[in-house]
């Protein structure tokens, strides 16, 4: 940057290379019209270059805040260069450009951006992964026929999968769409450097599929947890009805349209395009969301006047499909060898105590898909689980740092027990940790005792736990769930 003075006045300028090739907008709009996309390695060469340059800024203190095709060029070598850090901004708060600047567009903004909340690198990282959806899929995730439908998509609606006609529809691509676009910050990826590795990775097929609902030592893939961002509305009190989630409810409309109303403004205003004119309208989901409770012991039984349905999420579209229906909680896994977290009130952590849960593997799913119990949930990528499968054997995992470590050291990961009932028929299954000891019972009986490390012996959330096999879905019905009274909770961080 440099300086000079207009009328006595300092004034500071960026002087930037001029650049007179095409944008990526361009080279996307060609693809179309050829009715092909761009080859896998040319769309990891430009996202490995984007990344590159992320990683750049992040590793300065500065967001970019805008990124989409329209601010990436091509240099005479043909290097992806992102341009236009016009409303880019500081890790200190100070605007790169001047006030009342747009705060990004809507096709690729993300949920916390969209919703007015502070921003940090995560932010360019959830556009950046709408930038490798669209060049993968030919087509942006969310679409609408309004600024406000699009942006509350952002906010709330599930992560779409890459259409199963395209080759690269598999987990592993498919795993990394989830966590790049994953709602929560802290879901995503967490640098620039972790999104790159794991996009090469996820193209070169590198990445093991299944999960420990199988019998094989192998690294699932992961489908996160979509529950809508916690602090966009007031949620209910416990003895209201569940909210409807084929539409959205007049007062938790007014209670988020003052919210959008100034980022909707500023589109307008600066005249930002949104999505194609031809763009199908979506329907808007409805918002709910987890309430921060005294971290008391519950059983929730699933029943039409169970007051704890507003802690568990439902939705009946997306990859997991999570609905309570006729006394039950419907969990489906639709993704082959993945595992899928569901859970209870986010916000309410647990550090000791007993969970017991009464359900069982629907006959539709894969025999050897899992289901058990999480606790000491910290992220998508460290929790503990105790589950069963539908051949009637248990296992007790950890998931550390993205990695499964079975807790019991064998290489015999699921073991046969007598007392576990078989696919199609209900277990009762019960988990106690206290401090680093767990003890995993079914059907009241003890089937297994661990020690975990220190390290993972702090306060978490509790939900449940679905994995499928590599050869189909994985259906649960649970009955039941419940938190003893010999809990000890807290809300809040953990310590």
């Amino acid at each position: 940057y440099d300086t000079i003075e207009i009328n006595g006045q300092p004034v500071c300028y960026m002087v930037m290379p001029y650049f007179p090739g095409r944008t990526l907008t361009d080279v996307l709009a060609e693809s179309i019209a050829k009715g092909q996309k761009l080859p896998n390695e040319r769309i990891l060469e430009i996202i490995l270059d984007l990344a590159a340059a992320l990683g750049y800024a992040h590793s300065r203190g500065m967001v970019h805040r805008d990124v989409k095709p329209p601010n990436v060029m091509f240099d005479e070598h043909d290097r992806a260069i992102l341009t236009d850090f016009g409303i880019a901004r500081l890790k200190e708060g100070v605007s790169l450009t001047q006030d009342g600047a747009t705060v990004g567009t809507p096709a690729y903004i993300s949920p916390e951006q969209a919703a007015g909340l502070p921003v940090d690198a995560r932010t360019d990282l959830y556009s950046l992964g709408i930038i490798v959806y669209e060049m993968l899929a030919g087509e942006l995730p969310f679409q609408g026929d309004s600024l406000f439908s699009l942006i509350l998509q952002h906010i709330n609606a599930p992560i779409p999968s890459l259409p199963s006609t395209l080759p690269d529809a598999n987990p592993y691509v498919q795993s990394f769409i989830f966590k790049a676009l994953a709602k929560d910050p802290a879901d995503r990826f967490q640098s620039a450097a972790d999104f790159a590795n794991d996009f090469k990775l996820a193209l070169q097929h590198s990445k093991r599929a299944g999960s420990p609902g199988e019998t094989q030592n192998i690294t699932p893939a992961f489908i996160p947890s979509t529950n809508p961002m916690t602090t966009q509305v007031v949620p209910p009190q416990p003895s209201s009805p569940v909210p409807s989630r084929s539409r959205l409810p007049f007062w938790i409309g007014g209670a988020i349209a003052a919210a959008l109303i100034i980022v909707i403004a500023f589109f307008l205003t600066n005249n930002r395009p949104t999505t194609a004119d031809n763009a199908a309208p979506i329907k808007s989901t409805a918002i709910s969301s987890m309430t921060e409770d005294e971290g008391s012991p519950f059983r929730s039984t699933f029943s039409s006047d169970d007051s704890t349905l507003i802690h568990w999420q439902q939705n009946t579209e997306g990859d997991v499909q999570r609905q309570v229906s006729d006394g039950l909680y419907h969990i489906n896994n639709r993704v082959p060898g993945t595992a899928a977290s569901n859970l209870y009130d986010p916000a309410t952590k647990f550090l000791n105590g007993t969970i017991t849960m009464q359900a069982k593997l629907d006959a539709s799913s894969s025999d050897t898909s899992g289901y058990g119990i999480i606790f000491r949930y910290h992220d998508e990528s460290n929790y503990n689980v105790f589950a069963v499968d539908g051949v009637g054997r248990f296992s007790v995992w950890q998931l550390k740092a993205g990695d499964w470590h079975e807790l019991r050291g064998l290489d015999e990961h699921w073991t046969e027990n007598k007392v576990i009932n078989p696919q199609g028929q209900q277990n009762q299954i019960s988990v106690t940790f206290t401090n680093t000891k767990i003890v995993g019972s079914v059907n009241d009986k003890s089937v297994v005792t661990v020690t975990a490390d220190d390290q993972s012996v702090i306060a978490g959330g509790v939900g449940i736990y679905v994995a499928s096999s590599s050869k189909g879905n994985a259906t649960v019905l649970v009955d039941s769930y419940e938190v003893g009274s010999q809990v000890s909770s807290m809300t809040g961080d953990s310590p």
